[in-house]
């Protein structure tokens, strides 16, 4: 007899991967458990179990149980702790040392597991012994983590899938009725073509200037998953939209492989790509552009159409959306020459404030028309002037993104003392970094991208997200300056309001 019914005994179990959700192994180790206290003479008090659950150096995964496990030890509840495996409770000599500690304050006597073995926490031997056990956890686990890394290593070098979720746009994991992988061949690497299409739409808008915010409403409102079968979030769109593996490793490969990227390095992967790396670049441009404003001097915000077009004609500064609520209730949205930026220094004169949608209604109109003018040809061929710069920049940013890639795997090799490598990575990353920031102005949004042909702007204005207004007003739109009013307001469109005070400066 090693327990008596008199022992407060807890049991723990612990499984880093439960592929099937089910649990099974946890509910084994806990009957498993409960036998071998029973065998034993003694009675179980408490039961813990922490599913899918990794205990590695590299997990930051919590373990639920695991803490209430340590608050019942705290609160005297615990006497022994029963587990069918010392790997189950421990892999980490630190959290084991804290164990220790424990011991001599609370109730907690020892560790037992399911094959016998017992580490007394009471005595300097028992002490040693469960230091060597997660001490040869430890080991193992460091052992297996190695193999794991050379092994994914290697596919990646052979351009295979080499771990994680599945990708979208490539086939998921088909499954017989018994659980077994049918596509094993195919997985992650067969293309899905409705999930291409929606893809490359995404990819078409993003260059064409719409937020991904927009983007991520749209697929959402149209019921169109996420590669995990959820919605669709700015930050996971993003994340998926600015993956290498869907970029085309050499545009002159006939068959349009795409990157296997493996710490930090790019191989020729086994699936085929989809964008050229100047679109991909293009698209990293504009969520750059997007996160940045500040860099600029640009503000980015969205719930009016003119912010970033509109200024004061008394002061020059940038006017900027805003609102109030009137005596009768109702909200005016206005843009106005605010004194103060948000941070209280100074900005603008504050003397010009304008009721939004009329102007709105003004610049819009001003657009539609100048849009069925012959003036669209000129539009069109200023946009294809920047196209040559576009195309020089991008050819550099391929180069020197190579050129990283080059130092990164010289360094693997053992080509590159460590301070150099430092300087040149820094140094290369500057360029690249350099070479987006001049890369960003130049991605007004193209007019062939914008405007599809046959179709009239003014069809699709109504429903277009407020990004594409704003990009389509920017091909024509300068700038709008909004003057003193001389106090000749007139009715226009239902609303009170002076025409002669509102200056539309055009691009041509």
């Amino acid at each position: 007899m090693i327990f008596t019914d008199s022992l407060l005994i807890a049991l723990y179990a612990r499984l880093s991967k439960d592929r099937s959700g089910l649990s099974e192994n946890v509910g084994i180790q806990i009957a498993e458990g409960d036998d071998f206290v029973e065998e034993n003479g003694g009675m179980v008090a408490l039961r813990f179990k922490d599913n899918d659950i990794s205990i590695s150096k590299f997990s930051k995964k919590p373990r639920p149980d695991y803490d209430r496990l340590i608050a019942a030890i705290e609160g005297g509840k615990v006497e022994i702790i029963v587990a069918t495996e010392m790997t189950r409770l421990y892999r980490r000599l630190d959290e084991l040392l804290g164990l220790i500690k424990m011991a001599e304050t609370t109730r907690l006597r020892g560790i037992w597991t399911t094959d016998g073995v017992g580490y007394d926490l009471s005595t300097p031997e028992g002490i040693h012994a469960a230091i060597a056990a997660v001490n040869n956890a430890m080991l193992e686990s460091a052992k297996i983590s190695k193999r794991t890394r050379r092994k994914q290593g290697a596919r990646a070098k052979n351009g295979k899938h080499h771990g994680g979720v599945r990708s979208y746009c490539y086939e998921p994991p088909i499954k017989d009725e018994h659980g077994n992988l049918l596509n094993k061949a195919t997985l992650n690497t067969a293309l899905v073509d409705h999930e291409v299409a929606v893809f490359e739409s995404n990819v078409d808008k993003l260059v064409a200037g719409e937020r991904a915010t927009w983007i991520v409403r749209d697929l959402n409102s149209r019921g169109i998953p996420a590669a995990a079968g959820g919605d669709w979030t700015a930050s996971n769109f993003q994340r998926l939209m600015t993956k290498k593996r869907y970029v085309i490793f050499d545009d002159e490969d006939p068959e349009k492989r795409g990157i296997c990227e493996y710490n930090g390095v790019e191989f020729r992967a086994e699936w085929k790509g989809i964008i050229s790396r100047a679109t991909h670049a293009q698209m990293v441009a504009q969520f750059q552009k997007r996160a940045r404003p500040w860099a600029r001097d640009e503000t980015l915000g969205r719930g009016y159409l003119l912010t970033g077009l509109i200024e004061c004609g008394v002061c020059g500064v940038g006017a900027s959306g805003g609102g109030r609520y009137l005596k009768s209730g109702v909200f005016q949205r206005r843009y106005g020459c605010h004194p103060t930026y948000n941070a209280g220094t100074p900005k603008g004169c504050g003397h010009i404030y304008r009721g939004a949608d009329p102007i709105d209604a003004l610049v819009t109109e001003f657009v539609l028309q100048r849009l069925d003018t012959p003036e669209i040809g000129r539009l069109l061929a200023d946009s294809n002037d920047n196209q040559e710069l576009i195309d020089k920049l991008l050819k550099e940013l391929t180069h020197m993104q190579a050129h990283r890639q080059n130092l990164v795997r010289e360094y693997g090799l053992g080509e590159h003392e460590k301070a150099d490598y430092t300087t040149m990575l820094a140094s290369a990353d500057q360029a690249i970094e350099d070479l987006n920031d001049k890369l960003s102005p130049l991605y007004d949004p193209q007019v062939s991208a914008l405007l599809p042909s046959g179709q009239p702007v003014r069809e699709l204005w109504e429903n277009a997200s407020l990004d594409w207004q704003r990009s389509v007003v920017k091909l024509v739109v300068k700038k709008v300056v909004i003057h003193p009013c001389s106090g000749a307001v007139q009715h226009w469109r239902g609303w009170r309001f002076e025409l002669d005070s509102v200056e539309l400066v055009a691009r041509c």
